[in-house]
């Protein structure tokens, strides 16, 4: 089983808030639900023209509140998902209950984040995208925005290790990884 990254540790906090499935099947917690309601207030003083998403629910989840305030539609973007990466943690047993895959979803977590801080290099987990291809494919995508809407505001949701690797791009960085994005 795949996983993408988040340094979102504290997501998982509460088993019933948990889906039967991997990380990109969780929907928004509460508190991310707030968060992008709170967004949706802001980017009402903004007025973006175009709002474009990761494919991830959780990505959608946060821009639709907005969405709905402008009376825009969601725009997906495939090449906005999350950093592919390789196995980490362990598996998801078959039968396994809300709590289990809760926990499994915060190792994992806790995981990944040791690793994004320490290396900053998604490649040190084995199976993972490599870094050239993740710059390439999520700049490809926001030049495919901008381009559509130059000189206009839009807003774009994606995820913190896709974030990190646009913005690392950008200033020349080699990590992929440099910065904790906060969600929302």
């Amino acid at each position: 089983t795949r996983v993408r990254s988040s340094a979102a540790s504290d997501v998982y906090k509460r088993q019933d808030e948990v889906v039967m499935g991997d990380y990109d099947a969780q929907a928004l917690s509460a508190l991310g639900r707030r968060q992008a309601e709170a967004l949706a207030v802001r980017m009402r003083q903004i007025a973006p023209v175009a709002i474009y998403s990761s494919p991830i629910g959780r990505a959608i989840q946060t821009a639709q509140p907005t969405a709905n305030a402008l009376g825009l539609t969601i725009q997906i973007e495939p090449d906005l998902h999350e950093v592919e990466l390789g196995a980490i943690g362990g598996e998801l047993p078959a039968d396994a209950d809300p709590a289990a895959v809760a926990e499994l979803l915060r190792r994992r977590l806790r995981e990944i984040a040791a690793i994004a801080l320490t290396t900053g290099a998604w490649a040190s987990i084995p199976g993972s995208e490599p870094s050239a291809q993740l710059r390439q494919r999520i700049g490809g995508a926001i030049a495919r925005i901008a381009a559509r809407h130059a000189g206009q505001r839009t807003l774009v949701v994606s995820h913190g290790g896709a974030i990190n690797a646009w913005f690392a791009e950008l200033l020349g960085i080699e990590r992929d990884y440099f910065f904790p994005a906060a969600n929302t």
